[in-house]
């Protein structure tokens, strides 16, 4: 039998487009009306650096996580989570980390002599985990007693 008729729902594409937001508008809207638009799903949280200026995307963010974690029991957990402006978040952005919303300073430690690709070289290592740097040491050691160690890329 022949297939029957069938009537589109809507034959208009642009009617299932969503609504884009200009940057322009945007940034004339307060760092709560963007958390809100963030909570209600107008905006993607990983989504507010390519609209908003890097610390003002993590500003944002971090509104709309308070509002989260209250949400919860863990209002203000992000207080003294560093965010101020020590960190240039343009390098961040793309990089190293997505939906930031702070930063956390390391102790740093140094491990070697290496011998890597013929050449000694000393390698910083931020971390807080115990002896992590004195095992690397460690291994640096047998791997530099053992005729070191070749890369590639």
């Amino acid at each position: 039998h022949p297939p029957a008729e069938s009537t589109p729902v809507c034959t208009v594409p642009s009617s299932f487009e969503k609504p884009t937001l200009s940057k322009t508008d945007l940034q004339s809207k307060s760092n709560e009306e963007l958390s809100n638009m963030v909570l209600t799903g107008q905006i993607k949280d990983h989504q507010l650096e390519k609209l908003l200026d890097h610390h003002r995307a993590v500003d944002v963010r971090r509104l709309a996580f308070d509002s989260k974690l209250s949400s919860v029991g863990c209002g203000g957990a992000l207080t003294d989570l560093p965010s101020g402006p020590s960190l240039d978040y343009s390098r961040v952005f793309g990089a190293n980390c997505e939906i930031v919303v702070g930063y956390v300073p390391l102790p740093v430690g140094m491990v070697g002599p290496l011998t890597l690709n013929g050449r000694s070289v000393y390698i910083p290592m931020a971390t807080t985990e115990g002896c992590l740097v004195a095992s690397t040491n460690r291994g640096c050691k047998a791997i530099t007693q053992g005729s070191g160690a070749t890369s590639v890329i």
